[in-house]
Parts: C-alpha cells; sequence; structure tokens
C-alpha cells in the first residue's frame, strides 16, 4: 500500500493563525441604527418590488380594505338611524319594523366581516408569499458569498439573519398590510360620520387624532433602539446555543455546564430586559391613547348634557369615537411595527447586497479535466493586510503525482489549498491548471474537478445513499453501492439497520470516526475528480480504523493528482515531492529521502516526530 496509502486528510477551510485573526463580531451589531427617512423609503421601495408577482391578489385585498374602512366609519350614522327609528319616532314602530330595523345590524357586521376577511386574507397570503421569497434569495444568495465572509461572519448570526430578521418582516409586514389601508379609512370615515352629525365634535376628533401622534412619535422612537437591540440580544442568544451544543463533548468533558449556565443567563436576562421595555414602551401608549380617547367621551357627555341632545345622535357620536379608538390603536401599533420592520430590512438586504470577493469574471471559461500540471507562479496571499500568509510560492504538480505539504502549524499549508479550490484569490501571483488562471475560470467547474476529505468529517442528517450522493448528485442506487464498496464502507453500511437507507444523525454522530471518514472517502469516489486534496485524514483514528481507511485511500488516489496536507511525516515518505512550508514560504522541496539527507527543516521535524515516537 505504501504511502499512498497512508496519505491523509484535507482542509478545514482558512485553519492557519492569519485566518482566526479575521474572527470578530458581525459589525451589524455594534451600532444602532438612527431614523433615516431617505434609507428608510429605499428599504420600502425594494420590498413593493417584492410584492408585484402578486399585485392582483393585493390590489383586491386593498379594495377589500378599503370597503371595510369605509363601512366601520360609518356605524355610528347606522346607530343613529336605528335607534331613532325605534325609540324617537312618533309612532309606535310595530314589530315588523323592528325587526326589518334591527337586521340591518347583522347585515351590517357580515358585509363588514366579509371585506375584513377577503383584506386580512389575501394581504396575509400576499405578505407571507413575498417574505418567503425574500428569505429563498437571501438563503441563495448568502451560500454564494466568498470564504472570507464566513470566516469573519458567526453562524449565529446568519442563521439570526436568514431566519429571524425575515420572520420579524413577515409578521409586520402583514400586520401592515392589513392595517395601513383599512384603519386610516375607518378613521377618516369615522371623523366625517361625526361631523356630519355635529360638526363641533369633527373638531374635537380631529384634536384629538393630532394629540395621539405626539406619543405615537416619542414611543415610537424608543421602539427602534430597543428592536435593534432585541436583535443583538437574539443574536447572543443563538450564538450561546450554538457554541454549547457544537462543542457539547468539551463541555462535558472539562465541566463547563455551569460556566455556559451563567454565560447564557446573561444573555437571556439581557433579552427579557430588552422585552419587557419593548412591552412597557406599547402598554404606555396604549393607555395614553386610551386616556385622550376618554376625554373625547367626556367632552360628548357634557356637551349632550348641556344642549339637551337627542339620544340616538349621543350614542352615535359615543359609537364614533369608539370606532376611532380602535384604528388610532392600530395605527400606533403599526408605527411601533414599521420600525422593528425597518430594522430587520436594513439587516437582511445589507446582506443581500454583498458582493462575493471571488467571483467569476466576464467571459470566464470552463476548466477542463487536470491534464499536465498544478502551478504556482509566485503566489502571496495576506487574509490580512500586511500579515502576509504565503510570500512568493512558486511550486509545480505535475499531473499523477502525489505532492505533500509539511511544515509547522501556520506555515501556510491549508492556505495553499484555499488558493487551489478558489477559495480566496492570491494578493500577487497566479494559480494555474494546465497554464490555465484560475481567475479566468469558472469557479464551479473548477471544483467540480477538486475532490476533497478534510480532517473533520462533514455528513448530513439524511440517508447514509444521499451523503455519499453529495459527490454526484443523480447518481444511481448501483453507483453509489459500488462507490461504499470501493470505500471500504460496504460491509459496516449493509449491518446498520436500513443499510444505505438508514438516516445518519447530526454530523454523523451515530458513526466511527473511521466510518465517517470512509463514508466521505465513497462521496469522493463517486464525485471521480481528477485532482484530490487530503488533510491528515486519518490522524484522528485509532490503528484498526486508520488501515481500513488506509485502503480506502489508496483506491481514491489511484491515477490522480493528489496534494496532502500532512502534519505526521511518516505518512508521506513516498509521495513524489514533499514541500516543506516555514512562515509562509518554500524552505525545502524534494523527496523524502533527499531531504532527510540535507540537514535542514524537515529533517528536525522527522527526528523531532521520530523521538517523540
Amino acid at each position: 500500500m505504501g504511502i499512498i496509502g497512508r496519505v491523509s486528510n484535507v482542509l478545514a477551510p482558512a485553519n492557519n493563525g492569519s485566518v482566526k485573526s479575521m474572527e470578530r463580531p458581525d459589525r451589524l451589531h455594534r451600532r444602532e441604527r438612527k431614523v433615516n427617512l431617505r434609507s428608510d423609503l429605499v428599504y420600502l421601495r425594494r420590498l413593493v418590488r417584492y410584492l408585484r408577482p402578486y399585485r392582483v391578489q393585493l390590489v383586491i385585498g386593498v379594495i377589500a380594505g378599503l370597503a371595510c374602512g369605509a363601512i366601520s366609519g360609518a356605524f355610528p350614522k347606522a346607530v343613529q338611524i336605528v335607534f331613532r327609528q325605534l325609540l324617537e319616532s312618533d309612532k309606535h314602530p310595530s314589530l315588523w319594523m323592528v325587526v326589518a330595523t334591527s337586521a340591518a345590524i347583522p347585515i351590517y357586521f357580515a358585509v363588514r366581516g366579509a371585506t375584513g376577511f377577503i383584506n386580512a386574507y389575501l394581504l396575509t397570503a400576499v405578505g407571507s408569499r413575498a417574505l418567503r421569497d425574500i428569505r429563498l434569495e437571501l438563503f441563495g444568495h448568502v451560500q454564494q458569498l466568498s470564504m472570507d465572509f464566513f470566516v469573519r461572519t458567526r453562524v449565529p448570526t446568519l442563521i439570526q439573519h436568514v431566519y429571524a430578521d425575515t420572520a420579524m418582516m413577515r409578521e409586520s409586514m402583514i400586520d401592515l398590510a392589513v392595517d395601513v389601508v383599512k384603519q386610516p379609512i375607518t378613521l377618516i370615515s369615522a371623523i366625517c360620520v361625526i361631523g356630519y352629525i355635529n360638526p363641533w365634535f369633527s373638531l374635537v376628533a380631529l384634536v384629538l387624532g393630532a394629540a395621539c401622534l405626539i406619543p405615537v412619535m416619542y414611543f415610537g422612537k424608543k421602539v427602534r433602539g430597543s428592536s435593534q437591540r432585541e436583535r443583538k440580544y437574539a443574536s447572543g442568544v443563538l450564538a450561546s446555543l450554538h457554541e454549547t451544543f457544537s462543542n457539547v463533548r468539551v463541555v462535558k468533558a472539562y465541566l463547563l455546564e455551569g460556566r455556559q449556565n451563567r454565560r447564557f443567563t446573561g444573555v437571556v436576562n439581557q433579552q427579557l430586559r430588552n422585552q419587557l421595555e419593548i412591552k412597557r414602551q406599547r402598554e404606555l401608549l396604549s393607555q395614553l391613547i386610551e386616556l385622550i380617547a376618554s376625554l373625547g367621551i367626556m367632552g360628548a357627555v357634557i356637551y349632550v348634557y348641556v344642549t339637551k341632545t337627542k339620544f340616538s345622535d349621543f350614542l352615535a357620536i359615543v359609537t364614533g369615537f369608539y370606532m376611532m379608538y380602535e384604528p388610532l390603536k392600530r395605527l400606533a401599533r403599526i408605527h411601533h411595527q414599521s420600525q422593528q420592520a425597518l430594522v430587520s430590512c436594513e439587516r437582511v438586504f445589507q446582506l443581500m447586497d454583498g458582493l462575493p470577493t471571488v467571483p467569476d469574471v466576464d467571459g470566464a471559461v470552463e476548466l477542463k479535466p487536470l491534464r499536465r500540471e498544478i502551478r504556482f507562479d509566485n503566489v502571496s496571499l495576506s487574509y490580512v493586510e500586511n500579515r502576509p500568509a504565503l510570500r512568493n510560492i512558486t511550486l509545480t504538480i505535475p499531473f499523477g503525482t502525489v505532492c505533500a505539504l509539511v511544515g509547522p502549524s501556520g506555515a501556510g499549508k491549508s492556505s495553499l489549498v484555499n488558493l487551489l479550490l478558489r477559495f480566496y484569490d492570491p494578493t500577487s501571483g497566479r494559480v494555474l491548471v494546465d497554464g490555465q488562471d484560475l481567475r479566468e475560470v469558472k469557479v464551479a467547474t473548477l471544483r467540480q474537478l477538486i475532490g476533497l476529505v478534510t480532517q473533520e468529517t462533514l455528513l448530513f442528517a439524511d440517508t447514509v445513499a444521499n451523503n455519499i450522493e453529495l459527490g454526484r448528485p443523480g447518481a444511481s442506487r448501483e453507483e453509489i453501492v459500488e462507490a461504499g464498496r470501493r470505500a471500504n464502507a460496504h460491509e459496516f453500511i449493509m449491518a446498520m439497520p436500513q443499510g444505505y437507507d438508514t438516516i445518519l444523525s447530526d454530523r454523523g454522530q451515530n458513526l466511527s470516526g473511521g466510518q465517517q471518514q470512509r463514508i466521505a472517502i465513497a462521496r469522493a469516489i463517486l464525485k471521480d475528480p481528477s485532482i484530490l486534496v487530503l488533510d491528515e485524514a486519518t490522524s484522528a483514528l485509532d490503528s484498526e480504523s486508520e488501515q481500513q481507511v488506509q485502503k480506502a485511500l489508496a483506491e481514491l488516489m489511484r491515477g490522480r493528482t493528489v496534494i496532502v496536507i500532512a502534519h505526521r511525516l511518516s505518512t508521506v515518505r513516498h509521495a513524489d515531492q514533499v514541500v516543506v512550508l516555514d512562515n509562509g514560504r518554500i524552505v525545502e522541496i524534494g523527496p523524502h529521502r533527499e531531504l532527510i539527507e540535507h540537514d535542514g527543516l524537515y529533517k528536525r521535524l522527522h527526528d523531532l516526530q521520530l523521538s517523540e515516537t
């Protein structure tokens, strides 16, 4: 089997010190957003674009809302007519007159309910579909962003944007869509009806409505700041959960449960205090509006007493003030929700506006399978300005050979592979495949040629067959099984409860390390890449598992160009060339035997590992 059978496993993306230095909290959470009418209008116009495919339902819903608002506002007049006919008529009404007149009330509510239902249902459907489209577009867009974005952005922050922020936009937009047409029309029609009954009260209604705007605007600004903090605290809760559950073995092994509980309690308490603050502001606003509305009713009672107004007029005016109360409350809530929605809009659209730093250029060509060589031509790479991870690397890897990359941690081994996979573009120099600059080829065709087997095997919570099929989507069951056989995995897969249809747990934790690795190798075999990248594929395995994985690797490596990132030098003895990196530079290059005879870094590392063994 030789060293070809022993070579190890691939690239954990950006695994050196330079990349770690880039990790920092998302800048979107570092500042609270100030109200900016111009940018708010920009976000609203962008939202409207997502409503256009559903404009027919939107128009019908809006018309129904207008009708519902007008009918609601006319209710005081209906009350006046009914009670004037029944209680203030000179003639005593007959039973049929009472039945016919009182029947107007349920008829009124039936028409109002029908228009309200059409308004609420259609606008909810439009809002839900539009926000679904935004969420799908955002998720697809984020996946297209370059690796540097994912290095500097925490996973919980992305979940917050793609799920929680779009959910907030959905809830707020639906309520806004339902109320923004109906409630103003209800309010206006109620004021007009009150004015028709008694012009003085329409003036009082306008004054009270204007008075309600003062607390609405005041608390609206506060809600906006609280909503920004709510997003930050919610992201902190997600981050704490993700950190704890992703590292549960370390948490248990080091007895960190208490520490994690304290950290989680801290962020949850912060979120609770902010949520209570938002609730306090909303309830205070609601009570203030009730107080202002009650002043109008008090004025109506005094006016009726002084002027000896008819009971039907009095009841109509009080009903009118009551009909104004609900729209005022809803409009106040709309203002609050709009502030929350705009905070989420800003986050979502800022993320959607992000561009890949490693894009396909115009006129990018498809890359053909490797036939001659991979060449790094005077390549330098800096993840952070003035802190180079690679310095003037020139290296040729001929087709069909095994090239081992060795050196201390942070020497630049993973960075070379990052450039080959075009997770990053070089700061200077070129990476060439058969003479083709990788910046001029389609990224998808490049990565299709490369098989990646990482030290930390990544499996999905899906069936074994589907995890293998990821190597070549659409492969037949026979091809999947054959890949499993060649990866020395078929026997243990068939011993599982449902064989290839067994569903794996999250990250494949119901498998041993060796089993996980062999499924990953089966995936790479099915992909059939012309270039194979391995990064200590057997370093975390016991001896028995390592032997089984080595057999699978030997099958996988046959007839391919292989790049091996190795820390254990015993695994690279039969590589065609060993490239020794230190501090981002190539310090030695040659076969194992020549490097051992040369008293350099490779020999020192070899002797050190030998003495430790």
